[in-house]
């Protein structure tokens, strides 16, 4: 998703995301439904997230900075449309998020979630840009977490409330307090 991005692929990203809220409602994702969503101020956030990283993708940047802009207005959201998110994608809360880095698919972020550069070695990419995290799938990170710096977050990581993390963070963890402490579950074999 780095790379250039087509209209339909822009509409089965956005589709995804609809569908995971659907799921976290136990809905069935009818036009009735999606009309109830499509006023929330998270599935705004994620749309106009989703325009603008195609516009910024596709070398259209002047018109990805307006959008951008529009969604920090509208929704209280920073999605930076460098940003690549995966499908999927769950915003618990609008305002307060401010997102920059690479995020897989199915990731729950709920209110005030900072995630981005500031820490660490800030030239290292790990995946997502020189300095940036890089989340894998299935994660969820809860109100008021921080995860600064070139840092990888492998799947099925739950991030608790409030925890400030800097440290790469392996397969099926549980992180909590600040300076964040990693419990490790044992994950269920196939």
């Amino acid at each position: 998703m780095g790379c250039k991005l087509k209209v339909r692929e822009l509409l089965t990203l956005i589709k995804s995301d609809f569908v995971r809220l659907a799921d976290f409602w136990g809905k069935e994702l009818t036009f009735l439904c999606g009309l109830k969503m499509v006023v929330l101020p998270t599935m705004i956030a994620i749309i106009l997230y989703r325009i603008s990283h195609f516009f910024y993708v596709n070398n259209l940047r002047f018109l990805s900075w307006p959008i951008w802009g529009l969604n920090i207005t509208l929704t209280g959201t920073d999605i930076h449309p460098s940003s690549v998110i995966g499908k999927g994608f769950f915003l618990g809360h609008s305002v307060g998020n401010i997102i920059t880095g690479r995020l897989g698919d199915n990731v729950t972020c709920f209110a005030k979630v900072g995630i981005g550069s500031g820490v660490g070695d800030l030239s290292k990419d790990v995946g997502a840009g020189p300095g940036m995290p890089y989340i894998k799938d299935n994660v969820q990170i809860g109100a008021g977490a921080m995860i600064l710096g070139p840092v990888v977050i492998e799947e099925f990581v739950k991030v608790a409330p409030s925890t400030y993390l800097y440290e790469s963070v392996p397969k099926g963890a549980t992180v909590h307090g600040n300076p964040a402490k990693i419990s490790i579950k044992k994950m269920p074999t196939d």
